[in-house]
């Protein structure tokens, strides 16, 4: 005889497959529909509470918040980062501190708090580098650069682009890496040096084409 479930276990496994469609589906429907999608990451957020996911609660937080940031909602967006902080701390997550950490910097440096911005980015920057997180160092670092790059220190600024290119090359991350250059020959471009800035648009062009991203690589040629 098949085996029955009990009705507790019913509802847990119901409210677990909440939390799987919530993070299985929510990029796909935050494409047809911001609401749908929020109410689809909050559905998921209370199966986390109901089955005490501490860390997917908080992630799916982190997620409600970038998709107010996305609306230029930022005073709800920081909201929802703060209490995904929270519970991170609570529990330990580093890595997930860092990502937060990171998100709230970009809060701050979008609304032109430059001082703010790069207090939460380095202690993203902090936390990445006691880890080992690679990848999402190079993206701290390329935001700490874009803050020193705003300001005007372009010495400065060149020093963070130069160490976020280093990793992206030695990880082989192709698309951010045009990123990188099409940012260090901006910086190049606005100091006057605009051979070398064309030589850096030229390899950040071909890298787009490479990785067939027409689109962008047309967008960077503009610039040349």
């Amino acid at each position: 005889m098949a085996e029955r479930l009990e009705g507790g276990d019913r509802d847990r496994e119901i409210i677990a497959l909440a939390d799987d469609y919530a993070f299985a589906l929510k990029n796909y429907i935050f494409r047809r529909s911001i609401q749908e999608g929020l109410r689809w990451l909050l559905a998921g957020v209370v199966a986390c509470q109901e089955l005490g996911k501490k860390k997917e609660e908080a992630t799916l937080y982190n997620e409600i918040g970038l998709r107010y940031d996305a609306q230029g909602n930022y005073p709800e967006a920081l909201k929802w980062y703060e209490i995904s902080r929270k519970i991170k701390e609570e529990i330990g997550d580093w890595a997930g501190l860092a990502r937060t950490y990171n998100n709230i910097g970009m809060i701050h440096d979008a609304q032109g708090n430059y001082p703010e911005a790069l207090k939460w980015y380095e202690i993203s920057r902090k936390i990445r580098e006691e880890i080992g997180d690679r990848a999402r160092l190079a993206t701290t670092y390329n935001n700490i650069a874009g803050i020193y790059y705003d300001q005007g220190n372009y010495p400065e600024a060149l020093k963070w682009y130069e160490k976020s290119k280093e990793i992206l090359v030695r990880i082989g991350d192709r698309h951010h890496l045009a990123m990188s250059l099409s940012n260090i020959a901006l910086l190049y471009r606005d100091t006057g040096k605009k051979d070398v800035a064309k030589q850096y648009l030229k390899a950040s062009e071909q890298l787009y084409l490479q990785l067939n991203l027409k689109s962008e690589a047309e967008k960077v040629k503009q610039l040349l």
